[in-house]
């Protein structure tokens, strides 16, 4: 988005002919596509940006009639519901769809100020439709690509926030389990030290039990009445 910032300022400028704007529209372009391929993003086989339907991709390039004016297609329209269950206590949400992030509307359907597909697809278009000293479809997406930035960096602070927790969560785990490890301990594991001296004296009480025995007279009453 900082280099669409750049490319925008650059279209501006009222030297350009229609031939410099066309190849800055090309590469904006290109960035829209990055975009795409970002919203598409795949961790172990799963499209982390496609809500609940990670097979599915989330956008990609609008081949036909663009009826909103952001440049793509939605494929996958599923929300995003899974959370994680916190061992302290609670849950929380790990996730963000990719239209949460790149393509956000307003209450009609239509594209938000901070929409990043809209932002880019308007940029490029109003780099190819200038006119000579009118740049003023440039200037209003560029402020458009300012509004989209700031919903990136959100985006950007909401995910640092659930790895900040999870990590929270980690240790928490990690603290606990040694806790109950070493109650169990206590609880399960013998004194060496002390059996050893019980086990010791339990011998020496039945050594000297077999000794007193030993020492018992054999005859009896009878023996001597005989």
């Amino acid at each position: 988005m900082d280099r669409a910032q750049t490319l925008a300022t650059q279209g501006a400028d009222t030297s350009l002919d229609a031939t410099d704007r066309a190849s800055i529209a090309d590469q904006v372009q290109s960035l829209l596509q990055q975009m795409v391929a970002l919203s598409n993003t795949s961790v172990q086989g799963r499209h982390i940006f496609s809500g609940d339907q990670g097979q599915s991709l989330a956008y990609q390039l609008n081949t036909g009639v663009d009826t909103i004016g952001n440049g793509v297609t939605q494929v996958s329209t599923s929300a995003a519901t899974r959370q994680v269950e916190d061992p302290a206590g609670g849950a929380f949400s790990v996730s963000e769809t990719a239209q949460q992030v790149f393509d956000t509307r307003n209450a009609d359907g239509s594209c938000a100020a901070d929409n990043v597909f809209a932002a880019l697809n308007a940029l490029q278009l109003a780099l190819r439709n200038a006119t000579g000293a009118d740049t003023s479809g440039i200037v209003a997406a560029a402020a458009n690509l300012t509004q989209a930035s700031v919903r990136l960096n959100s985006a950007q602070a909401f995910y640092g926030g659930v790895e900040n927790r999870i990590q929270n969560a980690q240790t928490f785990a990690s603290n606990r389990d040694t806790q109950l490890r070493t109650q169990i301990s206590g609880i399960e594991d013998a004194d060496v030290a002390s059996a050893a001296l019980e086990l010791t004296q339990a011998n020496t009480q039945l050594s000297a039990a077999f000794q007193a025995q030993a020492r018992m007279p054999t005859k009896t009453l009878f023996d001597y009445l005989g």
